[in-house]
């Protein structure tokens, strides 16, 4: 099994969509998903929302999993 701190995703910062947009990258094409997509991270960073942490996230998959974290499973 992979070592965990390999495997840890870290969300991008809250500036990327407002740095594309200042490059003029608003007006690529995106799926209807995307879109969809895009919406709800700046509806949730708008309402003040922040991205958890890779350890608040490995603790969130852990309780949902019942417990069970990556590096138990071996």
């Amino acid at each position: 099994m992979a070592n965990t701190a390999e495997r840890r995703l870290t969300a991008p910062p809250p500036t990327d969509l407002d740095a594309a947009a200042a490059r003029g990258l608003e007006d690529v094409r995106h799926t209807e998903l995307g879109k969809l997509l895009i919406a709800a991270r700046r509806e949730f960073l708008e309402a003040e929302g922040h991205f958890l942490t890779p350890e608040e996230l490995e603790r969130e998959i852990a309780e949902r999993r019942g417990g069970v974290r990556w590096d138990d499973e071996d």
